[in-house]
């Protein structure tokens, strides 16, 4: 989408884009669904578990990518900039379990954990207590979304699960928002050099949850 187009949507809606909260929703919480309970899980830095010293092998499952835009309406542009963030982290966390002591694992086995983990883009207003931090809004921008990007209301959030491969337990998990790393819009959409800071916070906090 033009930023010309999203601009001109986004004077109609001016009452509602001074509010600076044009996405803000009344009612439950909402999240991406990655975990199957998120009641007993914090937005925060967990430390490293003790239980990862039974495992010397690390299996890197595929990362998804959660765009909060239906595929019809995904560019194609969007679309590879999705793929490029799957194959970054990828490519990322090879390195950090290699760092960590663990050997890269390329099927289930014994003392092998599965590295289960999800990225998306949530709004964020830390000064309001009632607001959901873990709102998801669109990777990309529209009209809705522009109003977020814009007032840098938006960060990366990054789930993560490690499971024993052979049971299918899961050992650790941990939520992070990327609070400190704004994203900036510098063109008419988002790109991945916008998300590269939150992205790289992102892999420290996953070097940390791996350390034993």
């Amino acid at each position: 989408m033009k930023l010309q187009t999203v601009l001109t949507s986004v004077v109609l809606g001016l009452a509602v884009m001074m509010s600076g909260c044009s996405s803000k929703k009344e009612g439950p919480a909402v999240n991406t669904g990655f975990f199957k309970n998120y009641e007993t899980l914090e937005a925060q830095k967990s430390p490293a578990n003790k239980s990862l010293k039974n495992y010397t092998k690390i299996q890197i499952a595929p990362v998804h990518v959660v765009p909060a835009i239906t595929v019809d309406k995904q560019t194609a542009s969007q679309k590879k900039m999705y793929k490029d963030i799957a194959m970054y982290l990828n490519h990322q966390y090879a390195k950090i379990i290699s760092e960590s002591g663990y050997s890269i694992a390329n099927k289930k086995g014994k003392d092998t954990l599965s590295l289960e983990s999800a990225i998306s883009a949530v709004e964020v207003h830390f000064d309001d207590k009632e607001w959901n931090q873990l709102s998801p809004i669109a990777m990309g921008l529209d009209v809705v979304s522009f109003n977020a990007y814009m007032y840098e209301f938006v960060r990366l959030l990054g789930e993560m699960r490690l499971v024993d491969s052979e049971t299918g337990k899961v050992v650790a998990r941990n939520l992070t928002i990327l609070k400190d790393e704004k994203i900036f819009i510098t063109g008419d959409d988002l790109e991945l050099k916008n998300l590269k800071a939150g992205l790289d916070a992102w892999l420290v906090q996953v070097k940390v949850n791996l350390e034993k």
